[in-house]
């Protein structure tokens, strides 16, 4: 992108910004990287919230742990996904009472939900 752009000469950031839709910014990257011989590190991975599965490894355990004995198979027999008789907020309540977390500790009713929607 930056050897494109410099063979382009003068204005050639701009005229690739509007012909290819390139962003400038990126364009300006490039170009230093290719002036310093070494790539541009921006640290995308490091930016947002950290994964549950990273923050509490044995969560999923847990709440197959938790649901397991509440699933039955989907009484029409249309899917092959289980239908469980225990809401999500009643799983976080009862993950939160008997293994002593804290109410921040654990992720939200929401999150939980969404693991368990994963897990099938």
């Amino acid at each position: 992108m930056a050897e494109v752009v410099q063979g382009l000469g003068l204005g050639g950031q701009t005229l690739a910004a509007r012909a290819v839709g390139w962003h400038r910014r990126t364009i300006r990257q490039g170009r230093q990287a290719l002036r310093s011989g070494q790539p541009i590190v921006d640290g995308y991975e490091r930016s947002g919230r950290q994964r549950i599965a990273l923050k509490l490894p044995h969560l999923l355990a847990a709440l197959r742990a938790l649901v397991d004995p509440q699933t039955q198979p989907d009484p029409s027999f249309q899917s092959t996904r289980l239908a469980s008789r225990i809401s999500a907020a009643a799983v976080r309540r009862q993950r939160l009472a008997p293994k002593g977390y804290q109410e921040e500790q654990l992720p939200s009713t929401e999150t939980i939900r969404c693991r368990l929607n994963a897990m099938g």
